[in-house]
């Protein structure tokens, strides 16, 4: 008994170890499986990702291009036959018998003069590369001095901090979304007063529309595609920024995009 005694001892403390490293053999290999398997789901993740941000990026340039050529046609073709129209009426102003037709000929002759202006106007807005040349802020001007020749509605517009250049392609991306925004504005809230502001700080660009009109009910913008904010939600995606829209009846509208500076996304 004494002898078997002293090789039990033994035998039990190197089962124990032995079942010991086979369990910890074990563990190992679950967490390796399962970091494999995590690692794998990112993977996937970032395939999704990259694959719908392609669709996106074909999606976005497809309504650029669409919207260049339209300016195109808009700047070489209806603005000159606007302009040969003007330089005619001109010829009958002089050609005029009395102050009345003389009179007449020159109002309409202003008011094709601010035709072809606001045409000049939205053909620069279309164009993307015109857009891209001059920066956000101009281009958020130049759109403003459009859209103030609405008598009804009073419009301001504001720059906090230091201007900070996105990058043109971003910089469109995100006057496309403003255009967005003052369009629903201008077309559905009833706003006698729309406010654009631009915030650059060291880390974030916001911007924020905000208006006093009727306001909506929240719940049902997946139902309102003809607003266009499926448009501005997807541009917002491709920018990895986000939207926030505070809204209710009769309260007034306020859309901020928020971006970020700085995360893998952005680079």
């Amino acid at each position: 008994m004494g002898v078997n005694e002293h090789y039990i001892i033994p035998i039990f403390v190197g089962g124990t170890l032995l079942l010991t490293l086979f369990v910890f053999f074990i563990i190992y290999y679950i967490l390796v499986q399962k970091h494999k398997q995590n690692q794998h789901q990112l993977e996937k993740q970032k395939m999704l990702f990259d694959n719908q941000k392609k669709i996106l990026s074909a999606r976005i340039d497809e309504q650029e291009n669409t919207m260049t050529q339209i300016s195109i046609e808009l700047h070489d073709n209806l603005a000159t036959q606007l302009a040969l129209t003007q330089v005619n009426l001109y010829v009958i102003e002089d050609l005029a018998t009395n102050e009345k037709q003389a009179s007449l000929i020159t109002k309409t002759n202003n008011m094709l003069k601010n035709l072809i202006d606001d045409l000049h106007n939205i053909s620069h807005s279309l164009n993307s590369n015109f857009v891209k040349h001059i920066g956000l802020v101009e281009v958020m001007k130049k759109e403003l001095e459009t859209l103030i020749s609405n008598k009804h509605i009073a419009f301001s517009f504001a720059v906090n901090g230091t201007y900070l250049s996105l990058g043109s392609e971003k910089e469109l991306l995100i006057y496309r979304i403003a255009q967005g925004v003052l369009h629903n504005a201008i077309k559905h809230s009833q706003a006698s007063e729309i406010g654009i502001v631009l915030n650059y700080e060291p880390k974030s660009f916001s911007m924020v529309i905000r208006d006093n009109g009727i306001g909506f009910d929240k719940n049902i913008i997946d139902d309102m595609n003809g607003l266009g904010f499926f448009n501005m939600i997807e541009r917002a995606k491709y920018l990895n920024g986000n939207i926030d829209i505070q809204t209710a009846p009769h309260q007034g509208t306020k859309i901020t995009l928020t971006i970020v500076y700085g995360t893998k996304e952005d680079t």
